[in-house]
């Protein structure tokens, strides 16, 4: 009888052990899922800090370029308005003088 009991008690042993490492196997397999989340959020907010980053450069290099292309686009109006005016300047000198010269002589 007393032999029964021996094994019994080692089998209740055994089974107490199993479970306590099953306990520890489990804690340790959500520590290390955790670990695992965790990591992976950082690397998903790392991700998203360089898209966004990425992309703030991109619009500043296109606000960069719109703003070159605007300029270049003003100086070439007023470089087309001077030629305008240059070429047109001329014969309004000559127009004017002309209209002067009509108003002058009917008034006296």
């Amino acid at each position: 009888m007393d032999s029964r009991r021996e094994k019994t008690e080692a089998a209740k042993e055994k089974k107490e052990a199993i479970e306590k490492l099953i306990l520890e196997n489990k804690a340790q397999n959500e520590k290390e899922k955790a670990l695992f989340e965790e990591k992976k959020r950082k690397q998903s907010k790392q991700k998203l800090e360089q898209i966004q980053l990425q992309g703030k450069k991109e619009i500043e290099v296109a606000q960069r370029q719109c703003l070159d292309d605007m300029q270049k686009y003003r100086a070439g109006i007023k470089e087309e308005h001077d030629k305008i005016v240059d070429s047109v300047a001329p014969k309004m000198e000559t127009a004017a003088a002309l209209f002067a010269k009509n108003i002058i002589s009917h008034r006296i």
